[in-house]
């Protein structure tokens, strides 16, 4: 694992995109920011400051609801701690904190989600179960619009609207002539 990369979509694992906070994507907007403010000090305390190859090509970045963190330079997972005797990279401590920030970024979105209202509810079709008044009613509309057709069919239909203008038979007749 030359190089790492330890990028996570926030917006599946919270289930929404910032246009499903409605006006209050800016709050979700600042939860991120902040999580990425803190990713970026968890690096700049960490990270050795001799190695500043590696750590200045550090990328961390949000990306609408995207955090990308990564570091491209091949040596990256070898950095170790000076002093360290479990000799553990430091990038694998980065990969732990990230996804303990993350997952408090997470929560903190979803009880924010929950605060938002449910303005898209209104528009989703409801199940067929659940309201079995309004499946009678749509069948009862149905049905009689239904009827309706059938009782009077498109000629007809086509007489009223256009009453002036003969149709079918007759308009082909009237061209004829």
């Amino acid at each position: 694992m030359p190089s790492v990369d330890f990028s996570q979509d926030i917006g599946a694992r919270v289930g929404a995109t910032l246009r499903d906070f409605g006006s209050l994507a800016p709050d979700a907007e600042r939860i991120l920011r902040q999580m990425r403010l803190d990713i970026t000090k968890e690096v700049i305390n960490i990270w050795p400051e001799d190695t500043g190859t590696s750590r200045a090509a550090w990328e961390i970045v949000i990306d609408g609801m995207m955090l990308i963190f990564r570091n491209p330079v091949e040596y990256v997972s070898f950095v170790f701690q000076a002093g360290d005797s479990s000799q553990t990279p430091i990038a694998d401590f980065l990969e732990a904190k990230a996804a303990e920030l993350v997952a408090a970024a997470v929560l903190d979105l979803r009880r924010l989600l929950a605060m938002v209202p449910r303005q898209r509810d209104i528009f989703r079709r409801p199940s067929r179960a659940a309201d079995p008044i309004g499946r009678a009613r749509a069948a009862a509309l149905f049905a009689t619009t239904e009827r309706l057709f059938r009782q009077r069919g498109a000629r007809e239909r086509l007489r009223e609207r256009f009453s002036v203008e003969p149709s079918g038979r007759a308009r082909a007749r009237s061209r004829g002539r």
